[in-house]
C-alpha cells in the first residue's frame, strides 16, 4: 500500500502544476523552426501558454515521442483521477474493515453463545440420562417389591 506521505507529495505536485486540459503539438505544429519531437501543452490557452518538450532521439522514433507527449498531457488529468480513486478505494477499505471487525466480534459473541448452550444441554443430558438411570432402578425395585409382596398373598392365601 503507498504511504499517505506520498499520496500527499504526488497531491501538492498535482495543485502546483498548471491547470488543465494540457494538449499535445507535433512537429508540424511546432512554434519554434527546427525542433523534432511534440509539446505537450500546459493549459487550455490555445498554445501560448508553458510547454514540456519530449524530442526524437536516435533511440526512439517520432510516433514513440507523440505518444510520450501525450502521456504527459494525459496525467494532468489521469493523476488526479487516480488520486481520486485511490482515496474513495482507500474509503472503501476503511468501511469494509470496520463491517468484518463488526461481523468477527458477532460471530464471536455467537460462537461462545453457541459453546456454553451446548455445554448447557450436555450437562442438562447427563442429568436426564443420571435420572432416567435412577429411575430404571425403582423400577426394578418396585417389580421386585411387587412380585415378592404377590408370592407372600398368594402364599398365605393357600395356607
Amino acid at each position: 500500500m503507498m504511504d499517505p506521505k506520498r499520496l500527499e507529495e504526488i497531491k501538492a505536485r498535482v495543485e502546483k502544476a498548471t491547470p488543465g486540459p494540457w494538449r499535445v503539438v507535433t512537429d508540424g505544429e511546432m512554434p519554434f523552426d527546427g525542433q523534432e519531437g511534440a509539446l505537450a501543452y500546459m493549459g487550455d490557452d490555445g498554445g501560448d501558454g508553458p510547454a514540456v518538450h519530449v524530442s526524437c532521439s536516435n533511440a526512439v522514433e517520432a510516433r514513440d515521442v507523440v505518444d510520450d507527449a501525450a502521456f504527459v498531457a494525459a496525467a494532468r488529468q489521469d493523476i488526479p483521477d487516480i488520486l481520486a480513486e485511490v482515496e474513495r478505494l482507500r474509503s472503501d477499505l476503511g468501511a469494509v474493515e470496520r463491517r468484518s471487525a463488526r461481523e468477527r466480534a458477532e460471530h464471536e459473541a455467537l460462537q461462545k453463545h453457541a459453546f456454553e448452550t451446548v455445554n448447557d444441554l450436555e450437562g442438562r443430558w447427563a442429568k436426564a440420562h443420571d435420572e432416567a438411570e435412577r429411575l430404571r432402578a425403582r423400577v426394578v425395585e418396585l417389580e421386585d417389591f411387587v412380585c415378592k409382596a404377590a408370592r407372600a398373598a398368594l402364599g398365605r392365601a393357600t395356607t
